[in-house]
């Protein structure tokens, strides 16, 4: 499809890796959502500590909103892509945002409930 759309394609010349730690590959993208992960989780304690809550039980808050959210970015991924892993759980990788805010959200309510 390269060249069907021109003028709404954006060329953006870098690579999308930064480097390797180890045997870690680190992409832009990752470093830029842990770095959202972790400005997210630092405002909502911080707000939380003005409504009076404690610290701890802020950042558990954070670690099963977090990990749900992963869960629920590659449950909406499955869901939506169901004819691409052929029936098959473990075929291809990739998640979905809305489904990262939809788990995120859903274990944050049931956090406070």
């Amino acid at each position: 499809m390269p060249g069907s759309l021109p003028l709404l394609t954006i060329e953006i010349g870098l690579d999308p890796e930064i480097g390797r730690i180890g045997g870690l590959l680190v992409t832009w993208h990752g470093l830029f959502l842990a770095l959202g992960i972790g400005a997210g989780v630092y405002v909502a304690v911080q707000m939380a500590r003005r409504k009076g809550f404690v610290d701890e039980d802020s950042y558990s808050v954070a670690l099963v909103a977090v990990i749900a959210g992963i869960v629920g970015a590659r449950a909406l991924f499955v869901a939506e892509n169901w004819q691409k892993f052929g029936g098959t759980l473990s075929r291809s990788p990739g998640s979905a945002r809305s489904g990262g805010y939809s788990g995120a959200f859903r274990s944050d309510s049931e956090a406070t409930s």
